[in-house]
């Protein structure tokens, strides 16, 4: 949703503690610093060219960042929600 605030940050510590313990994950966390679902697709589509395995959105918008979420899928990417849901 929102990057630099105190949750996510929180959430951010969190998903960095669990990808040290799984062991061979390369955790990337980012997000827009503004609340704008259009940023996120940006961001989404920047992975899905980056060829992620998978992506987690805590969405802004569940209408805006559907098609992102349906192209990631396609892609072969794994993309799921998280705290916020989508269409």
């Amino acid at each position: 949703k929102k990057k630099g605030i105190p949750y996510f940050n929180a959430c951010q510590k969190g998903a960095e503690d669990a990808a040290k313990e799984l062991g061979a994950v390369e955790l990337l966390y980012d997000g827009p610093t503004e609340d704008k679902s259009e940023r996120q697709s940006e961001i989404l589509e920047t992975w899905i060219m980056q060829k992620m395995d998978a992506i987690a959105v805590a969405c802004n918008d569940p209408d805006q960042i559907s098609p992102t979420l349906k192209r990631a899928r396609e892609s072969g990417t794994w993309a799921f929600t998280w705290d916020a849901d989508a269409n």
